[in-house]
């Protein structure tokens, strides 16, 4: 509907579903799993390592975060020449380095950096939306059903790694409610 929500029907209510917020929770879950080491498949190496320029102070806190960084699929090497590279991305992010990269610093920078679990979740979080569909994606039946079945096996489908709801429950008194 309006190539932004999903209308299905599951034990006996009608749900309306925010596919983008779907998707992110969707990712989020995973990266949080690719985060603790448990699956292999984290990163995607990059064919030829991808240097960016950015001010030296951020330089410093991609390198001490290196290691830490590298355990959810972002490797990155510091160049003699000053500077890093992009070395590896975590899946899904190989078209959006930019993003990937902001998206670290800014958890780098805002204080969810010093405890790991903080830092599991801000990188999990940045990382799926950057990594999720656009907001008016037009999706196919098999896509739609493929966002529904991902986010009823997350563990907290009803809300985006924001804390933002992903669905709405109609019961059919409340669809009584509303027509009449």
């Amino acid at each position: 509907f309006a190539n932004r929500f999903i209308i299905t029907s599951r034990e006996g209510n009608l749900l309306m579903i925010d596919a983008r917020r779907a998707h992110q929770r969707i990712l989020f879950e995973q990266y949080l799993i690719e985060g603790k080491g448990e699956t292999k498949e984290s990163s995607q190496k990059l064919l030829f390592p991808e240097p960016i320029d950015i001010p030296k102070a951020d330089i410093m806190l991609l390198v001490e975060a290196s290691e830490v960084l590298a355990a959810y699929g972002l490797e990155i090497e510091e160049r003699l020449e000053g500077g890093v590279e992009i070395i590896s991305v975590p899946a899904g992010l190989a078209g959006k380095l930019n993003d990937c990269i902001d998206s670290v610093l800014e958890a780098l920078r805002d204080g969810t950096w010093a405890d790991e679990e903080g830092r599991r979740e801000k990188l999990a979080a940045v990382w799926a939306k950057a990594a999720s569909m656009p907001k008016s994606k037009k999706m196919t039946e098999e896509e739609m059903s493929a966002i529904i079945g991902g986010l009823f096996s997350c563990e907290s489908p009803a809300i985006d790694p924001w804390g933002q709801s992903v669905l709405t429950v109609f019961d059919a008194g409340a669809i009584d409610d509303i027509l009449g």
